[in-house]
Formats: C-alpha cells, sequence, structure tokens
C-alpha cells in the first residue's frame, strides 16, 4: 500500500504504470530489456519471433498498449520499420519503439505517425523518456 502512495505523489512515476508491453526479441536476448520496462511498472509479455508478434497485435489490437522491437534480434533497423509499416492502423493509436545499434541519434516524435527508435544497449533512461514521449497525457487515477 505505502508503494502505490509514493507512486501517486510522483506524477513521473505514473506514466508507465501498468502499460501492457509486447516485446519482440529472442528470449536470451530480451532479458535485459524485459527487465527494464518491468522496473518502469509495464506489464511485459515477451514473443521470440517478430511476425507473430505483429500477427498478435494485428488479431488482438487492443491486447496490448505498446510495442517494443529489439531490431538487431531480426536484421536491423530496416526489419523494425517493416514492421511498423505493416501495422499502419494499430501504429496509430499504439506507440511503437525500435531498439537498434544502428541508431546514431535516438528520436521521439511528438505524434505516433513514426516510431520511437532508442540505441542499443538501450539504457534504463531512454527507456524512461521513451515511456515518457508515448504516454503524453496518461495518468493513473489512485484510490486511497
Amino acid at each position: 500500500m505505502q508503494m502505490f502512495k509514493a507512486l501517486e505523489q510522483d506524477d513521473a512515476a505514473r506514466v508507465g504504470w501498468g502499460v501492457r508491453v509486447l516485446l519482440a526479441s529472442p528470449t536470451g536476448q530480451g532479458g535485459h530489456i524485459a527487465r527494464r520496462l518491468s522496473g518502469l511498472g509495464g506489464q511485459v509479455e515477451v514473443e521470440e519471433q517478430l511476425y507473430d508478434a505483429l500477427s498478435q497485435l494485428i488479431d488482438d489490437p487492443r491486447g496490448t498498449q505498446m510495442l517494443v522491437v529489439d531490431c538487431d534480434a531480426y536484421g536491423g533497423i530496416e526489419a523494425g520499420r517493416r514492421g511498423f509499416a505493416l501495422l499502419a492502423d494499430q501504429a496509430q493509436h499504439m506507440p511503437i519503439v525500435l531498439i537498434t545499434s544502428h541508431c546514431r541519434e535516438q528520436t521521439f516524435p511528438p505524434n505516433r505517425d513514426s516510431p520511437i527508435v532508442l540505441r542499443a544497449p538501450v539504457s534504463a533512461v531512454a527507456l524512461r523518456v521513451a515511456f515518457d514521449a508515448a504516454f503524453r497525457g496518461r495518468r493513473v487515477i489512485g484510490t486511497a
């Protein structure tokens, strides 16, 4: 109970709490990212195959609130961008984060016309900023 009260008093901590995140990453490689997302309050589900994750989102677009793709595991940033293009309808309603070691500059677009791109290995700070950018204006209403 005290933990929730502390979170309710801290506006910055509210953004990622309870967000359902689908992480597309092979199990061995995605553990680090999954732990970081969980640490921000996300409820993380890991899908090992990129196209299985995309299929899951197409079949049930309301089952996930954010997609995170470990692009290097699937051939680089272009694989992530192809996935973003395949999810054109869902991408307008759900933030998509692409993580790649080939990123020179991290991007946090003001809208969902393009994905958030983070540099790998991803830091807790970068993921926090991505959550903040993805869920601007989202607030969790706590009960006493």
